[in-house]
């Protein structure tokens, strides 16, 4: 069809009818280059940064393609001890919000600047309710589980099922108080988001029935507490108290995991593996990459729970 129209306004090329095909045209792809325009502006006019990629996950469930999603901590930095530069943070001008997980390393060297340089910045911290209410017998279910944190508690919500759930909620009730105009396309998309956690909580059960999933295992940074909690399983850290362990802790760890019958060692892209080498070679366990800050929680759930089933 569009060949036709072609060939028909070159036929035509010297008369009036050409000139008044010319201008319909013009002002049909001035038109479309301005709706292009406006689609893209709606979506840059909605800007959050958040610290690492699984908040984006959450954020984009909900809203979609609504809003732009920034992280301020890149891929295969650790969180805990990344130092942003000024192009990094400068991103935040931009931005309407900035969401925060609540107890990160980077959050609690560089949050009291961020509201400082950004007075206009809307800021939400997502695991406020968790830190609130985290459990006083965490610790019980997680061997050698010394990150480090200060505050005294675990900031990896988002590796459990709950804390997915609370993650969602609080950049759901975000967005509302953001963009209020919005509030039903928001609450479309945090139903689907609920849906999508629930699909995996009833795939790792079924994972899991019947006990066939390993008691324990062994992690170089505890970034799975939660999770380990959540399904009666036993995390057993290397790292001690956010450093590199004593040789007399990487003994311990040994000796644990040998006790646990541990056949699994996880390790991570923003952590160096040497140790969790060594633990691997004195316990005949396998080794197996994991990435729990990747922005696709759904899958690195789910990758993990499967390492952890008898004859995967």
């Amino acid at each position: 069809m569009i060949r036709t129209i072609l060939l028909r306004l070159f036929s035509y090329k010297d008369s009036s009818t050409y000139r008044l095909l010319t201008v319909v045209l013009s002002i049909a792809a001035i038109s479309t280059l301005a709706a292009c325009k406006q689609h893209t502006d709606k979506r840059a006019d909605r800007i959050v940064a958040v610290t690492i990629a699984p908040q984006r996950f959450f954020i984009e469930a909900i809203a979609d393609s609504a809003v732009q999603v920034v992280p301020l901590v890149p891929a295969g930095s650790n969180p805990e001890e990344y130092d942003p530069s000024p192009s990094v943070m400068k991103q935040l001008a931009d931005a309407d919000a900035y969401f925060y997980i609540g107890g990160l390393g980077f959050e609690q060297r560089n949050l009291q600047a961020i509201r400082d340089n950004n007075p206009r910045l809307s800021i939400f911290e997502m695991g406020e309710a968790l830190s609130h209410a985290a459990h006083e017998d965490h610790g019980e279910a997680c061997t050698h589980d010394s990150h480090g944190h200060s505050g005294g508690h675990d900031p990896h919500y988002w590796t459990s099922i709950i804390g997915a759930k609370a993650l969602g909620h609080a950049a759901y009730k975000a967005l509302v108080e953001l963009y209020p105009d919005q509030e039903h396309r928001w609450s479309e998309g945090y139903g689907r988001l609920e849906k999508r956690i629930d699909s995996v909580w009833a795939v790792i059960d079924n994972l899991f029935a019947g006990g066939r999933m390993d008691k324990a295992f062994v992690i170089y940074h505890p970034s799975l507490g939660y999770f380990a909690e959540e399904f009666g399983l036993r995390q057993i850290v290397i790292e001690q108290d956010g450093k590199e362990p004593s040789a007399a802790h990487l003994h311990q760890v040994i000796d644990q995991a040998r006790a646990d019958n541990v056949r699994i060692v996880f390790i991570q892209p923003e952590f160096e593996t040497r140790q969790a080498e060594e633990v691997a070679r004195a316990i005949g366990a396998e080794m197996i990459r994991i990435n729990p800050l990747r922005g696709s929680w759904e899958e690195e759930i789910l990758h993990i729970a499967r390492s952890l089933v008898h004859g995967k």
